[in-house]
Formats: structure tokens, C-alpha cells, sequence
């Protein structure tokens, strides 16, 4: 079982801060991280130097601008010394040890108008994009981070009124592998998770959510995460869903199997630390929003902080450290500004174990 030790609250009168999105890592090493910041409090308006990403450390508390073009709080993500970030059409890389920042990928597909969304495998050797649009739903794709060279995965319409296909995330071990979301209405959306294989060109709806008694939908799922060996994804029984009980969920990808894990508390967002040890979760309250440090060890479920929270970009998003020791998440200050805090955990010096 975590505690909290202490807390560093980033907020200002001038800029609204986030730590992006909880399935992106953006951590750069155990004691830096990447945030992104913007005077809009939308976190970008989807327009050039609109938003800013800058280079914190928590040792010393400093601050270094490293690109002022990212157009959405969520458009980027971390590996290593290397930050990934998109502006719309482009993708783009900073490298942290010479302050390059270089066009990896521009866009090259006449569907899309604008992209977004990247994430990485644990490789670093592929990202993945997708975008919206009201005529075709979603379009995914992938890029090579050496060469630039992209590779269409599929475009995907579900049927009106929600023929939204979106949250495309490529699987950390297997770039052939994409999982993607039915979004729309919970109460509506009855096969909300799925799985693309490139190499069979074959798409399939991954979780079966069930039927209550009455016949209407029994589970409202959402907000899914990789594991981080790729073997499953976590995602979240909404409470309002009409059949009980609610919480944490895991589903094998092999078996499509699968199960209920935790259920303390009212879940909204789930994802892991990078050893598979610890899940990192926040909660829908009436006047709060509580972050929760899960130990897959113990099955201890803790909440460390409660905060103040609204529509995106304010979601906590929890996320951990690359050594354990640290959640990283989004509050409003007293003002109502978007405002990150890094909370220390007391008992986190424990080694990694990968489960």
C-alpha cells in the first residue's frame, strides 16, 4: 500500500497546465517530464504557437520552453530523450540532448485534414495517428520514426448516430496491432472496444458487453489503456452502468476474456506504471475528483489526493513515474485554472516487479 508524501502544485496566473494524455508517457526520466501549457484554457485552439510544451523538473522546479506549435494538450508523447508532438499535419521530434527539432512526417493523405493522438510502442520505432472526420468516422495510420514513412491502417464508420471510431492506440509490442474505440453515448454504444490486425486486415470487437434482464445494455465501458507488455488492455465498468457490480477491468487479447479487478470506487480513467505493478486511476465524484494509487501486489486501492476537476482539459489523467515514486495528474487551482500536481509516494522505493 502507497502514501503520499508531499505535493508540488505547477499553476500561475498566466498559463493553464496539463500533463496530457493518461495513455501517453511523459516522462523523460524518474525526476523529469514533459507538460504542456497554453493561456487558453481549452489547452490549444488548434492553431499555431496555441500551446506549448515545456521541459519540468521536479528536482529543482525549473522550466524550460521546448516547442510553442503543439495545438492540443494531447498531441504528444515520450520516449526516452525524444519528444514527439503533432500540429495538425505534421509530425514532429525533439531531441532533448541537442534541442533539434525535426520533421519526422507530413501529412500524405488527401482523406485527412487534420491529425492527432500519437502514441508509441515501446520501441520508439513506430507511432500512431488518426483523425476524425464527419463523412468517414475515423482513419488510423502509422509512422516510422526513422524513416517517415506512413502506412494506412483502416478508415472505420459505425453506424449513426454514433459512427464515431476514435482513441486509436497502436499495441506497445506489436505495431500490426491497433486497438480503437466505438465512441459515443455509454448507454448506447454496445461494443465499444476494438482490435485491428494490419497483417490480416481484420477488425473485431474485443470486450462483449452485456444485456441486463430487461434486455437493455447492462455494461457501459470505456476509457481503455494497454497493458504495458501488450498482452491486455484495462478499462473501466462506468458506474452507471445498470448492472452491477462496477470498477476496474482487464481483457486478454488473446482470449477475449475478460474480468472485473477492482471496484472501491466510482472509476472513470484507468492505465498502468511501466512494470505492470501499479494502476493509476481517477474517480467521478459530485464536487471532486479522487486520484487512486492501485498495488497489484497487495490489491490495495488508495487515494492519495482528492482534487477539483471539469470537462477535458481538467481530467486528472493520473499517471506514474518511471521509478514508482511519483503520480502525475491534472487539478484546477483555486481559480479555476488547469494546474498539474506531482504527488511523492512514501513507499515506492521498493524494486520494480513486472507481473
Amino acid at each position: 500500500m502507497v502514501q503520499a508524501e508531499k505535493t508540488i502544485f505547477i499553476h500561475d496566473d498566466t498559463y493553464h497546465y496539463t500533463a496530457a494524455y493518461y495513455t501517453t508517457n511523459k516522462w523523460v526520466d524518474a525526476d523529469t517530464l514533459v507538460l504542456s501549457r497554453s493561456e487558453s484554457e481549452t489547452i490549444g485552439a488548434m492553431k499555431p504557437e496555441a500551446c506549448e510544451l515545456v521541459l519540468y523538473s521536479c528536482k529543482d522546479q525549473s522550466m524550460k520552453v521546448i516547442c510553442n506549435d503543439i495545438t492540443n494538450f494531447n498531441s504528444y508523447v515520450v520516449h526516452q530523450k525524444l519528444v514527439y508532438y503533432t500540429n495538425r499535419t505534421q509530425l514532429r521530434c525533439i531531441d532533448l540532448d541537442t534541442g533539434e527539432n525535426r520533421l519526422i512526417y507530413e501529412k500524405d493523405f488527401d482523406e485527412i485534414e487534420a491529425f492527432g493522438g500519437p502514441q508509441i510502442t515501446n520501441d520508439g520505432k513506430t507511432v500512431s495517428l488518426y483523425a476524425n472526420r464527419e463523412d468517414f468516422g475515423g482513419f488510423f495510420f502509422t509512422v516510422d520514426t526513422q524513416t517517415g514513412r506512413s502506412r494506412k491502417l483502416l478508415t472505420k464508420r459505425f453506424e449513426s448516430p454514433f459512427h464515431f471510431a476514435n482513441h486509436g492506440m497502436i499495441c506497445p509490442e506489436n505495431p500490426d496491432l491497433l486497438f480503437f474505440a466505438h465512441e459515443g453515448n455509454t448507454f448506447y454504444i454496445s461494443n465499444r472496444l476494438w482490435l485491428y490486425d494490419a497483417k490480416t486486415d481484420k477488425a473485431w470487437n474485443l470486450a462483449k458487453q452485456s444485456l441486463n434482464q430487461c434486455g437493455n445494455l447492462g455494461d457501459c465501458f470505456g476509457h481503455e489503456s494497454w497493458a504495458y507488455d501488450g498482452k491486455g488492455m484495462y478499462f473501466v465498468k462506468y458506474h452507471c452502468s445498470p448492472t452491477p457490480p462496477t470498477g476496474i477491468c482487464y481483457v486478454d487479447i488473446g482470449t477475449g476474456k475478460h474480468e472485473l479487478l477492482y471496484t472501491s470506487y466510482n472509476y472513470w480513467h484507468v492505465g498502468s506504471s511501466q512494470d505492470g505493478r501499479f494502476l493509476l486511476a481517477d474517480t467521478l465524484a459530485p464536487d471532486h475528483n479522487e486520484v487512486v494509487v492501485i498495488d497489484r501486489e497487495d490489491g490495495s486501492e488508495t487515494v492519495i489526493d482528492r482534487v477539483k476537476g471539469k470537462a477535458h482539459p481538467a481530467h486528472p489523467h493520473p499517471q506514474m513515474s518511471l521509478d514508482n515514486k511519483k503520480v502525475v495528474y491534472t487539478a484546477l487551482d483555486d481559480a479555476g485554472r488547469t494546474g498539474v500536481k506531482i504527488t511523492f509516494l512514501k513507499q515506492s522505493s521498493f524494486a520494480a516487479t513486472a507481473l
